[in-house]
């Protein structure tokens, strides 16, 4: 409907731009975590924890707890690119800005540097 208020010249167009996300190729998100052995760069977890079976956060998370540090489970690791410094702050998609972090740790720390409390 605005598309045509604005073609018939009763209304002004939207001159303000749509936020675009960038996403980083497949390829580079790859070589970011190969450089980080697929490791947590901030906590240390990692995907490569043998072939222990990997635990779903249960009702009973001192069970769980007590079961990773006895080496008999893992919990699930979900790798995420996180920027040392944020887009938002001008940080760039180069690698030396680039590190991986799990999901938990690059969800937590929000778009500040990680030495900001």
């Amino acid at each position: 409907m605005e598309e045509l208020l604005v073609h018939l010249g009763l209304a002004e167009p939207d001159r303000r731009r749509a936020k675009v996300k960038r996403e980083l190729s497949a390829k580079k998100r790859f070589e970011v975590f190969k450089r980080d052995n697929f490791t947590c760069r901030y906590c240390g977890r990692s995907v490569s924890s043998g072939d222990l079976p990997v635990l779903k956060r249960s009702d009973d998370p001192a069970l769980d707890e007590l079961m990773v540090q006895m080496g008999l489970a893992r919990y699930e690791v979900i790798l995420e690119v996180d920027h040392v410094i944020p887009r938002s702050r001008g940080g760039g998609d180069d690698m030396n800005n680039l590190v991986t972090a799990c999901k938990d740790c690059n969800r937590g720390k929000g778009a500040r540097p990680l030495a900001q409390p």
